[in-house]
């Protein structure tokens, strides 16, 4: 539905002067006060700082209505629905919680469907269209759910469709953009028609008037727009990533630089805030893939997931942004960039190994410098074979991956995606040390500083504005600066540069904390906010400890200088008055 009102003329009485526009949307306007209350409950469910354009490049997208602030609500949604993913472990398909493999319960009365207990049987999401369907058609296939868990989506889908043909949210869905035509026969078309069409027809799942043609429309529509969410945690605190459907947040538009930050909280309701300035009339940008990725990735999972090229800044540029996040060092001169000469063009190393031959695969990469020309099957595998490196190494063992980290850089520039993943990796592991070792070593700790320190200027570019990963890597950087800080604290150390360090910690942890309030309340990041606002408080009252002890002993410091002082004088007095009198 469009949000698109008329600001010329009052909303109410269609009067042309106006005098008071909505505040919240600026997309509406009114000839006075009192209009725009009586119009409010009908305005409410579409006041929003969007509308919905439409262009043939685009298709649907949210554009700003006004100047959007950063950390400014843009929206609200509760999913359509949500159900598990293609590859999903077991989970109970109420509440969403992960199962024991070997201990799973069945609905009591369907015995079909996966659930904790009766009573999650009895309410949640597993309804009672769902739960009399599987009762009349499934009745020698009992563990149907758990094993072929890429049904539940597509067949929740359906019954809604079936049974609120009406319903104008699943209009809506049907509305949403499923590339049925550019699927149609490709390697997912198959897939989906071998392992969700035909399976839901064999155990009289799909109706006989029903088309498999809208079972594939349906799959399309998950597939393109669905987005990953976070189940709550078991008893053990394992949690299972699930599919979601967002209707109004399934039409921001793509840029591998967002200018949105997305939570979801425990009932699934995701809330889309500003990360970043967003002027009146611009769209409202969603990475579909993740920034940590390196072109080609990038460019390879929207092509077979969402069925466009992406042409934004970071993708055209080949040193995405001066990170050179795909960049390798030239074996030529030792010294330039080895970049891509056409980065949009250019297919993911996967694809190349699979051998797709196209015009882009042969791309030549460059190097900046001496401009030395490079295959791009040469590219492509020597990342494979880093990839492969990395895989097989223990992510527990530091030495083996510093190890590893100091070879990988002997070709790849140091913000290389592959060297992220590894000094993410490092910082994972030297935390676990910290936590394990209640006394960790300097050179640990310093270490981990230094990789955080490597990671943020990379994150601010890729994530400018409100974002997770800054919020995560500021912490840790912080929390290893304090840590040696405190260290030298307990030895008697109150320098100016103790101080110093003190508060460069304050304003990290300051800033990871502004970054982490915008993640809801229980999950990993919600939680993190939570100690790192503790951490704050603890470090404030550190830096006051030592700003008192500095004072003190300067206090110290000026009373025996001037105790020496004149203790010299003394001397000096008593010193002239002897030579005097032996005179």
């Amino acid at each position: 539905m469009s949000n698109v009102g008329s600001r010329d003329r009052c909303a109410v009485c269609g009067k042309a002067v106006m005098s008071v526009l909505c505040s919240q949307c600026e997309n509406v306007a009114y000839c006075g006060l009192e209009h725009q209350r009586s119009h409010w409950p009908e305005h409410k469910s579409l006041c929003s700082p969007y509308s919905i354009e439409r262009t043939d490049t685009l298709g649907r997208y949210l554009v700003a209505t006004r100047d959007i602030k950063p950390g400014e609500v843009i929206l609200k949604e509760k999913p359509l629905v949500v159900g598990p993913r293609v590859d999903s472990f077991p989970i109970c398909l109420a509440c969403y919680r992960p199962l024991p493999i070997y201990q799973e319960s069945r609905c009591s009365r369907c015995l079909v469907a996966p659930v904790c207990g009766v009573h999650c049987e009895r309410q949640g999401a597993h309804s009672e269209p769902e739960c009399i369907l599987l009762r009349e058609a499934v009745k020698e296939y009992p563990t149907l759910l758990s094993d072929q868990s890429q049904i539940v989506l597509p067949l929740r889908c359906l019954l809604k469709l079936r049974n609120s043909p009406t319903d104008s949210k699943w209009t809506s869905f049907l509305e949403l953009e499923s590339h049925e035509e550019k699927r149609r026969n490709t390697l997912i078309w198959r897939d989906h028609q071998l392992n969700i069409v035909e399976v839901l027809r064999d155990h009289g799942l799909l109706a006989p008037t029903e088309d498999a043609d809208l079972v594939q429309r349906i799959c399309g529509i998950l597939d393109v727009n669905s987005f990953e969410v976070r189940g709550p945690p078991s008893k053990a605190g394992v949690t299972e990533r699930l599919r979601g459907v967002y209707l109004r947040a399934a039409l921001m538009a793509h840029d591998c630089v967002a200018n949105t930050h997305l939570a979801v909280d425990d009932d699934f309701q995701m809330i889309v805030h500003a990360s970043i300035p967003i002027p009146r009339g611009h769209p409202i940008y969603f990475n579909y893939t993740s920034a940590m990725q390196g072109t080609w990735d990038r460019q390879t999972h929207l092509r077979e997931g969402k069925y466009f090229d992406c042409t934004c800044k970071r993708c055209s540029d080949p040193t995405e942004l001066e990170t050179h996040m795909s960049s390798i060092w030239c074996v030529r001169c030792h010294e330039g960039f080895v970049v891509s000469t056409n980065p949009i063009g250019t297919r993911s190393p996967l694809q190349e190994s699979k051998q797709v031959k196209t015009a882009s695969t042969n791309t030549d990469w460059e190097c900046k410098t001496c401009q030395h020309r490079y295959r791009f099957s040469l590219i492509a595998t020597t990342v494979s074979l880093a990839r492969d490196l990395f895989c097989d190494v223990d992510k527990s063992d530091t030495r083996a991956m510093e190890a590893l980290l100091r070879k990988l850089l002997r070709t790849f520039t140091p913000q290389h995606f592959v060297i992220l993943e590894v000094k993410q990796a490092l910082v994972a592991a030297y935390r676990d040390m910290i936590i394990r070792q209640p006394n960790p070593t300097r050179s640990v700790l310093n270490r981990k500083t230094e990789l955080c320190q490597d990671m943020l200027p990379v994150i601010q570019v890729i994530e400018p504005g409100i974002s997770r990963l800054k919020g995560i890597a500021l912490y840790e950087l912080q929390d290893s600066i304090v840590k040696l800080a405190i260290r030298d604290m307990e030895a008697g150390n109150t320098s100016k540069d103790l101080l110093v360090r003190l508060r460069g910690a304050e304003v990290s942890l300051r800033e990871a904390v502004t970054q982490l309030l915008y993640e809801p309340t229980h999950s990993p990041e919600g939680q993190l906010a939570r100690i790192a606002m503790q951490d704050l408080k603890r470090l404030r009252c550190n830096i006051q400890h030592v700003e008192k002890m500095m004072t003190e002993n300067g206090r110290d410091h000026r009373k025996s200088s001037a105790a020496t002082s004149g203790i010299s004088k003394k001397r000096d007095g008593a010193g002239r008055g002897a030579g005097r009198t032996k005179k």
